[in-house]
Formats: structure tokens, C-alpha cells, sequence
């Protein structure tokens, strides 16, 4: 009896073919991309939480601004929120409020300036959605004349949207222009300048 021949490339009896087999470098192929995409996400995820932390933990509470605010001798002062709709549109507004005690006068205007900016900058809630107000009692005129709030914030590119009439001076100051100079923020809570004030002699 004369064997039959076999097909070119079978496998030997009662085997299967390769062509019939599982192909070992597909189950890898699909195993590896599969192990990729979790630890895609999973760095994707770690990195997200990363930043959402950071941007929690940037800027200083309104109620530490406001302790810093207080504790400069010469000044005496606050913070207040205020929130109003427009429209459709819900606006925040945030107004750093102070007044040059008895006593003390203003020495360097362009730090005090920049000072209760930036200190109205690094408050993490109630973030301004149009403008800062700066509330500004100055007290006795400054060395070498009056101090006007409006200019020295002015020099810094920062002009007041519009001044309201009154006693001191009250500044709208429009956030693109605190943007332009100090960034998105919040910023860390800023140092007070020991030469803003002169005390008394």
C-alpha cells in the first residue's frame, strides 16, 4: 500500500497546522497594547491629579490676606468679596481696603502700590472676574507732595477702568491689564516693603 502524501507544510499526524494555530505574536501584540494604554492613563491620571493639587495649593485664603494686611504698622484695613449678575453672567469682585493710620504717612507710594496690588492678586477664593478695587485712605500727604494711587498704578501699566468720588481714592482696576503685569495668579502671599510708611519721628 503506498502512503499518501502529505499537503506542503502540514504538521505530522493528528496535529494541527500552523496555519490553524493561534499565532503567539498576536496575543502579545494585543497584550502589549493593552499594558500601554492602562499605563497611559495611568500617568495621564497621576499627572492630573498632580496639577489639579498644585493650582489648590497655589495663592493664600482670604482671611491669611487679610491678617497680613493688618499686620503692618501704619495701616489698618480689610478684604471684601462681592459677587453680582449681569445678565446671564455671575461676576465676582474682590476690593482691598486700606487707611494710612495717625501718625504715619506714605513714603514710597510705588511700593504701596504694587504691595496692596499683589495682595489682592494672592487671594485664592473670590477671584476677580472684571476688576480689583483698591480702597485707599492715604492719610497725610506723602513726602514731596500728594500721593495719587492712580498714577503710581498707572506707571505699572495698571489703569484704573473708572475712580469713583469720595473720600481717599477707589480704583477699579480691570483683571487683563493686573493679568498683563502679574499673571493669571494666584500668587504667593507678598512680603510688605518696610519703606512704604514713615512712622511716627
Amino acid at each position: 500500500m503506498s502512503r499518501r502524501e502529505r499537503p506542503l507544510g502540514s504538521g505530522a499526524p493528528g496535529q494541527p497546522r500552523a496555519s490553524d494555530r493561534p499565532r503567539t505574536s498576536d496575543r502579545q501584540s494585543r497584550t502589549g497594547r493593552g499594558l500601554l494604554t492602562l499605563c497611559t492613563l495611568g500617568v495621564l491620571g497621576a499627572l492630573g491629579v498632580g496639577c489639579l493639587t498644585a493650582a489648590a495649593q497655589r495663592g493664600t485664603g482670604l482671611a491669611a490676606a487679610e491678617r497680613s494686611l493688618r499686620a503692618v504698622v501704619g495701616l489698618a484695613g480689610e478684604l471684601r468679596p462681592g459677587s453680582w449678575t449681569e445678565g446671564f453672567r455671575a461676576e465676582r469682585s474682590l476690593s482691598v481696603s486700606v487707611r494710612v493710620l495717625p501718625g504715619h504717612r506714605i513714603r514710597d507710594g510705588d511700593a504701596l502700590a504694587r504691595w496692596l496690588l499683589e495682595l489682592g492678586w494672592c487671594v485664592r477664593e473670590h477671584r476677580p472676574t472684571r476688576w480689583l478695587t483698591l480702597e485707599i485712605d492715604p492719610g497725610p500727604p506723602a513726602q514731596g507732595g500728594p500721593w495719587v494711587a492712580r498714577e503710581a498704578l498707572a506707571a505699572l501699566g495698571v489703569r484704573a477702568e473708572r475712580t469713583l468720588p469720595g473720600e481717599g481714592q477707589r480704583l477699579f482696576l480691570p483683571v487683563a491689564h493686573i493679568e498683563a503685569l502679574l499673571g493669571t495668579g494666584p500668587l504667593r502671599c507678598p512680603s510688605a516693603p518696610e519703606t512704604m510708611l514713615l512712622g511716627p519721628p
